[in-house]
């Protein structure tokens, strides 16, 4: 006797139910977030891997590559990091912007675990009038609710 397709799955899932119980790639690797990149160079390069790494995920990298330039990505993109601020924070100079960085993105606690609310890019801070910026960041970054980009547009 065969069941209905109802039965067999559910057809009203929405995409948290879709999450796999156990998402950990490895036994010793459990992501932090559900992001894995494709291992496309238009996808993955080093900018966006940085930003995948910062928010927990893995890129996967060109096994057509030589382990020299494999390396080579992994050293890069290990040695970048985003900087995590909070609303409260206060930008006071240039040097509060990582040098690899263009940006500092804005959590509810200013750690990786905690919520997204906006970011900050150092082109934008370097516009503003100078009293501003020694205000909280709260006063002058994007919002979550602001960012609407193409995917292949930068945040600057």
């Amino acid at each position: 006797m065969t069941k209905p397709i109802s039965q067999i799955r559910n057809l009203s899932a929405k995409p948290n139910d879709l999450k796999p119980p156990n998402p950990d790639l490895t036994r010793r690797l459990p992501p932090y977030t559900l992001i894995v990149s494709s291992p496309m160079d238009t996808v993955t390069e080093s900018a966006m891997a940085t930003i995948v790494a910062s928010l927990g995920g893995i890129r996967i990298i060109h096994s057509n590559l030589s382990a020299q330039v494999q390396a080579a990505m992994v050293r890069s993109i290990k040695s970048r990091r985003v900087p995590f601020l909070s609303p409260s924070h206060r930008i006071s100079s240039f040097d509060d912007f990582d040098v690899l960085s263009p940006y500092v993105l804005v959590t509810k606690s200013g750690s990786l675990r905690s919520k997204f609310v906006g970011y900050m890019s150092k082109s934008d801070w370097l516009n503003l009038e100078d009293e501003r910026k020694g205000l909280e960041v709260k006063l002058y970054m994007k919002t979550s609710n602001d960012i609407v980009v193409l995917w292949n547009q930068s945040l600057d």
